[in-house]
Formats: structure tokens, C-alpha cells, sequence
């Protein structure tokens, strides 16, 4: 039983990335990212169809105008 609710599971995200590949691959890694540095204030900088550069903010860093965190 779990294992075909593991499968099901799996066909459905695989289904969601072929059908957003370019948004289901931003979401994982912004997931992902959160995941591995829960708390930590993070700018991403995504160059479309380039790279990502992630930075680490200390904290009472104030961020420029024009650039706004993504909400929580």
C-alpha cells in the first residue's frame, strides 16, 4: 500500500515538472535552500536561463529599494 501511494505521489510531480519544468525547478531549490538554512535571511539572484547566486544576509542588513524579500 505505501509503496503505491509513494508511486502515485511520484507520477503526480512528475507530471507537474514536465508540465512547469522552469517553475518546478525554481520551487525545489528555493525549498530546498530553506531547508538546509531554515531561518537564515537569503537573497537569490536568478538570472533567467543563467545562474543563481545565493547570498547570505546578516542580519540588519536593509536590502535596496526595488528589491523586496519574498513574503513568508
Amino acid at each position: 500500500m505505501r509503496a503505491e501511494g509513494d508511486a502515485t505521489r511520484f507520477e503526480k510531480a512528475e507530471q507537474a515538472f514536465r508540465g512547469a519544468q522552469q517553475a518546478t525547478e525554481s520551487r525545489l531549490y528555493l525549498e530546498t535552500i530553506e531547508a538546509v538554512l531554515p531561518g537564515k535571511k537569503k537573497l537569490v539572484i536568478d538570472k533567467s536561463q543563467g545562474r543563481r547566486h545565493l547570498l547570505l544576509l546578516q542580519d540588519g542588513i536593509e536590502l535596496p529599494d526595488g528589491i523586496r524579500p519574498l513574503p513568508q
